[in-house]
């Protein structure tokens, strides 16, 4: 719980962040990445969403840090056939500046 507060401590003091989440579960298979593009569209975030090799599903998302917050949130209720045990989560200040948002493949 404490490493997970050090983590996300600079989320505290920006508006704009990026972030990286690592989600673990039964998430491949399942129509997650489509749900989570469309969720991140509707929630006007950029970046990116993947399978990996390990059967884990990665995404980086850039925009309000209200709005990716409110990501994670709909994340953590595991949308559609999803089942999510674990969230890695990164913030970061440091922006890419990404336009949209895609599946990587």
């Amino acid at each position: 719980m404490f490493c997970n507060f050090i983590k996300s401590f600079p989320a505290l003091f920006f508006e704009t962040m990026k972030l990286f989440l690592k989600l673990c579960g039964r998430v491949q298979g399942v129509f997650l990445r489509s749900m989570i593009r469309e969720k991140t569209q509707e929630l006007n975030l950029n970046g990116w969403v993947k399978n990996c090799y390990d059967g884990t599903v990665e995404l980086e998302a850039e925009g309000e840090r209200k709005d990716l917050e409110k990501l994670i949130l709909w994340l953590r209720r595991n949308p559609g056939y999803s089942r999510i045990d674990k969230i890695d989560i990164d913030w970061q200040v440091e922006e890419k500046g990404y336009k949209g948002f895609e599946i990587v493949y």
